[in-house]
């Protein structure tokens, strides 16, 4: 792989759980893909009242497509 790839690559996982500011389009998915497994987790360990739920899901996702899938998966 080229240098700049292994480079972002790096960068995202060092601090994937951790958004900046700017964020690449390649970190806000995984950073939204990360954040749905672990609500769902979450969820089955110890369940969230759905107004709660429906909150972060509106507030805590970084892009709008994590957010319809998260409502599709969690709500």
């Amino acid at each position: 792989a080229k240098g700049e790839l292994i480079e972002e690559v790096c960068v995202i996982i060092a601090h994937h759980h951790h958004p900046g500011t700017d964020e690449t389009i390649n970190y806000q998915c995984l950073y939204d893909a990360d954040l749905i497994v672990n609500l769902e987790e979450n969820q089955k360990e110890s369940p969230s009242e759905p107004e709660k739920l429906k909150k972060t899901v509106e507030s805590a996702f970084l892009t709008e497509s994590g957010r319809n899938l998260a409502g599709k998966v969690l709500l």
